[in-house]
């Protein structure tokens, strides 16, 4: 998997695509969020504490984010 991150967000290559996403605006933070084993519920309670909204709303607007990257083979999911 291949990423770069500058002014204009993160651009991500998984190995399961051809053509890379782009992460723009809040996308960044969630990129920066995914350097650690996290599950979508504790990404969405990290995301809506730095941005003051609740979380229920953040981990519905996240979901098909992390399906895509998950997708791609950017991110993978922990079989435990």
């Amino acid at each position: 998997m291949l990423w770069r991150a500058g002014e204009f967000g993160v651009v991500v290559l998984g190995p399961g695509s051809a053509e890379p996403r782009t992460l723009t605006g809040t996308g960044t933070a969630l990129w920066a969020a995914l350097d650690r084993p996290i599950s979508p519920r504790d990404l969405a309670a990290d995301l809506a504490g730095r941005f003051g909204v609740d979380p229920a709303r953040v981990e519905v607007d996240i979901a098909p984010v992390l399906a895509e990257l998950l997708r791609i083979g950017a991110i993978v999911t922990d079989p435990a």
